[in-house]
């Protein structure tokens, strides 16, 4: 596992869920990394049907949407296009697909979080083992825990 000083962190990508209703889930997620990292500017990498929801949102700075059409591999190499330029430092990758962790190793983020899910832990540098509670807990926890992990935290999903 590849450490970091939260310090040094200041430019951070968040590849968002694939659908709507997810990426509703995710807004406690990202307003924890905000709080986090609160010097860091946060940018949401999102399919286009989505992009909407997250203009305006406090935590969020800037939003890349891209269309998700074509091949997964396709697809990924887009997304890296996108994102190469912004000189990310830290990425988060929400969804659990081969691809989104590919599009971020293709786009040479330092630092990329995600599920150790679907073969791509080696995509990842830091690869966090998918909670027992998955299936029996709401979602909103399952980002919340993969965002903890940045910070050597756990989260209880538990509500009050």
């Amino acid at each position: 596992m590849k450490s970091f000083n939260s310090k040094d962190i200041s430019n951070i990508v968040i590849r968002g869920t694939n659908w709507i209703g997810d990426a509703l889930m995710s807004f406690p997620a990202i307003q924890k990394i905000k709080n986090d990292f609160p010097n860091a500017r946060i940018t949401i990498l999102t399919p286009n049907r989505n992009a909407d929801i997250f203009y305006g949102q406090p935590p969020v700075d800037d939003v890349i949407s891209f269309n998700p059409k074509g091949s997964a591999y396709g697809r990924a190499r887009r997304q890296a296009t996108l994102i190469r330029g912004h000189k990310f430092d830290l990425g988060f990758v929400f969804p659990n697909s081969f691809e989104s962790a590919l599009a971020f190793a293709m786009a040479k983020i330092p630092h990329r979080f995600g599920y150790a899910t679907d073969f791509r832990s080696p995509l990842l540098t830091q690869s966090v083992a998918v909670p027992e509670w998955k299936s029996s807990k709401h979602e909103s926890f399952y980002y919340l825990a993969l965002t903890a992990a940045a910070s050597g935290q756990s989260v209880s999903p538990e509500l009050p």
